[in-house]
């Protein structure tokens, strides 16, 4: 059983709302062949209100098929995630940058990650 799941069943959906790590549900995909995430947010909807969003890069001698990367800067397919699950009126997606020091582009450091991050991701959800 999926932790997801887990949640699922045993919370009140009027009182408990979830956030997908959207990554680690498209990580997933690469563990477990067929795992749909996209398919959790239109079974439940209104349960999953939040989306935490950070990138990755396909990798495929990575123990997990990714590599993190800026938002952005990735390969995941975010477009197709947002379009499977529907109108994002109620869907809220908060980004992260979660690569490690030193893998960015320049300009470099935190700033520059955040710009670039906020750009692609408000692109995605305009």
């Amino acid at each position: 059983m999926r932790l997801y799941d887990v949640f699922l069943h045993n919370t009140e959906p009027a009182h408990v709302y979830l956030e997908m790590d959207v990554y680690w549900a498209f990580v997933g995909q690469f563990r477990y062949p067929g795992f749909d995430p996209a398919a959790y947010v239109r079974e439940h909807p209104y349960r999953y209100t939040l989306f935490h969003m950070k990138d990755g890069k396909s990798d495929p001698n990575a123990d997990d098929g990714y590599d993190m990367t800026e938002f952005g800067a990735g390969d995941m397919r975010y477009q197709r995630f947002i379009h499977a699950i529907g109108p994002f009126g109620n869907h809220h997606g908060i980004w992260e940058q979660d690569s490690a020091p030193g893998t960015q582009p320049d300009p470099p450091g935190s700033l520059g990650a955040a710009q670039r991050s906020y750009t692609a991701l408000a692109d995605l959800l305009s």
